[in-house]
């Protein structure tokens, strides 16, 4: 084949035989496709087209490689690995995840993936509370937005021994979440719930030794899930009247007007009952490392009680440790 002039029409223009051909005579490689060879030929002219170039040719660096004009995809643009493998860049796996995530290809699986990080389980024993599962499952989705589609397939992995059996029972008939609790509810729960719920808070009382701050936490956990919500005041009476009665007497009902600042006032007198419970009386001044800075019984006091000054003391102190008592 004769020498040719290249440039970039020829090769454009050229068919394969033509490509190959000159390829083969500048001692270039003729093996790909079309548009490998023709991309092979121009690398050679931006080189100058002699042959010192020719064996660099064969080994572009990236540097060489064909750049794909930025700006704004279109509907015939080549795809992002495409793009790559022209532009000698490995492509954008985030870009790529992201058109799957767009298409909804991967949506179930990647609900799968986020419902295990929710400590997700349950049996159906009556151990285990419905209510909590279901709650968990609704706070899940308030972060990261999830179909109802997707939660119901991933379900059967998160359930497991009746609850599961009873899943599949009743899988082809659920196509919302809202169906699936309502069914849910009846099954594991109570098919009334705030009729239930109701009846669980004017049963709930401080435990004998329930901090009172974990016993305001566990009501106001059933406060929330009331439908329609109780106005704050009806939620700071019933607190108050569920409190132990020995911290009652030390809160003003008139003086809190929301559950903050009732459990702040009843830490308080929580941690006054207790300081009680521990006072113990001075010692005598014949005990004390100053006698005169010691506390001394009253004159007198020693003759109506017809006692020593140190029973007197003792008498005082049990006394006064009894009236502080909760």
């Amino acid at each position: 084949m004769d020498s040719v002039e290249l440039s970039d029409e020829w090769i454009l223009l050229a068919n394969r035989e033509q490509r190959m051909g000159e390829l083969t005579r500048r001692g270039l490689s003729a093996e790909g496709t079309d548009t490998e060879l023709a991309l092979r030929l121009l690398r050679l002219l931006r080189r100058g087209g002699d042959s010192e170039s020719a064996s660099a040719v064969n080994h572009p660096v990236d540097t060489e490689c064909l750049q794909v004009p930025a700006g704004n995809t279109h509907p015939d643009s080549p795809s992002a690995d495409r793009i790559a493998r022209l532009s000698g860049s490995p492509p954008d796996h985030d870009s790529l995840n992201g058109t799957l995530r767009d298409s909804g290809h991967n949506s179930a699986a990647d609900a799968y993936n986020m419902m295990r990080k929710w400590n997700l389980k349950f049996s159906g024993a009556r151990s285990e509370d419905a209510e909590t599962f279901l709650l968990r499952v609704e706070e899940g989705r308030e972060l990261i937005p999830v179909s109802d589609a997707d939660i119901l397939r991933c379900l059967p992995f998160f359930l497991s021994g009746i609850a599961l059996h009873w899943f599949r029972g009743i899988r082809d008939s659920l196509t919302t979440w809202a169906a699936f609790r309502e069914e849910w509810r009846t099954r594991f729960g109570d098919p009334d719930f705030q009729f239930a719920l109701r009846d669980e808070i004017m049963r709930r009382t401080q435990g004998e030794t329930e901090p009172v701050a974990d016993f305001l936490t566990c009501l106001s956990s059933l406060y929330d899930r009331l439908s329609p919500p109780w106005r704050e005041e009806e939620k700071v009476g019933y607190a108050h009247r569920h409190l132990l009665p020995r911290l009652q007497t030390l809160i003003p009902r008139d003086a809190v007007t929301n559950m903050k600042a009732l459990e702040r006032w009843a830490t308080r007198a929580e941690t006054s009952c207790r300081a009680a419970q521990t006072y113990r009386a001075p010692p005598p001044p014949e005990q004390s490392l100053f006698p005169d800075l010691a506390y001394r019984v009253a004159k007198g006091a020693n003759r109506r009680s017809g006692g020593n000054s140190r029973d007197t003391v003792a008498a005082l102190g049990t006394s006064t440790a009894n009236s502080m008592l909760c």
